[in-house]
C-alpha cells in the first residue's frame, strides 16, 4: 500500500489510490485510469455508428446539390467531417475532465439546471422527478 509523504515519488493514480485508501473509499471509488467498462465502448459504438451514418447522409445528400451549383461534391463532407473531428476532440477533453468540476459550477452558480415546464412559464428543477401522467 502506497503512503503519502513529501519526498515519494509516486504516480497520480499511486497518489489518488493513497488518499482513497486513507479516507476509506478505496473500496467504492474506481480511478478514472482504470479500464473503461464494457458500457463505455457500447455507447463509443454507438456514437461512432451514429456519426459515420450521418457523414454518408451528408455526402449522399449534398453532393448533387454542390454538383449542380458548380462547387465539389465533396464540400459539404469536408466541412462536416471537420466539425466531426473538432467534436471528437471536445470528446477527449471533456472525458478526461475531472467530474467534480461540473459539480463545483453547478454550486458556483447557485441553483442547478433548470428544465422549461410543460406550460413554458414555470420550471422545474434537473434532477426532480419526471413527470408523468
Amino acid at each position: 500500500m502506497a503512503t503519502i509523504s513529501a519526498d515519494s515519488q509516486l504516480t497520480p493514480a499511486e497518489r489518488r489510490r493513497a488518499v482513497l485508501n486513507k479516507t476509506g473509499n478505496a473500496q467504492t471509488s474506481r480511478l478514472a485510469t482504470d479500464a473503461p467498462s464494457r458500457v463505455y465502448y457500447g455507447i463509443v459504438g454507438v456514437i461512432t455508428v451514429l456519426v459515420v451514418f450521418g457523414l454518408i447522409m451528408v455526402l449522399s445528400s449534398s453532393s448533387i446539390v454542390s454538383i449542380n451549383n458548380g462547387g465539389s461534391a465533396w464540400y459539404m463532407f469536408r466541412k462536416q467531417l471537420a466539425w466531426s473531428v473538432c467534436g471528437f476532440f471536445a470528446l477527449l477533453v471533456t472525458y478526461r475532465m475531472p467530474y467534480h468540476i461540473w459539480a463545483f459550477r453547478e454550486r458556483r452558480q447557485g441553483a442547478p439546471m433548470q428544465i422549461p415546464g410543460e406550460d413554458g412559464d414555470t420550471a422545474r428543477s434537473a434532477d426532480a422527478a419526471p413527470l408523468i401522467s
